[in-house]
């Protein structure tokens, strides 16, 4: 088979639209959902609502481009890396499929 398609997507956050702090909490609890055996992965759309898969979340490389004077973070810029995942219950249901095909 293929192996998984990785993503790079580059992010800005900033404190001009939204709360920077947030928003990386927020990734950062969505790469260790999809690092756990709660949840696998997460569905990707693009911003015109093409569905790309479902992906995981491996990397969050951060740069710390400005804060206020008190500390909080006003700039930061992120580099996600997502990798493809095929549900294993879908490969388990193809070898099942495939085995009673050939046997």
């Amino acid at each position: 088979g293929q192996e998984p398609k990785q993503i790079q997507i580059k992010v800005k956050l900033h404190a001009s639209f939204c709360d920077v702090e947030a928003q990386l909490l927020l990734l950062e609890g969505s790469a260790k959902i999809t690092s756990s055996n709660f949840l696998k992965a997460l569905p990707f759309f693009l911003g015109n609502g093409k569905f790309l898969g479902n992906y995981v979340i491996t990397n969050i490389d951060k740069d710390y481009v400005k804060t206020f004077p008190n500390g909080k973070i006003m700039e930061m810029d992120l580099t996600l890396t997502l990798e493809e995942y095929v549900f294993e219950l879908q490969n388990e249901l193809l070898d099942k499929a495939l085995s009673y095909v050939f046997n």
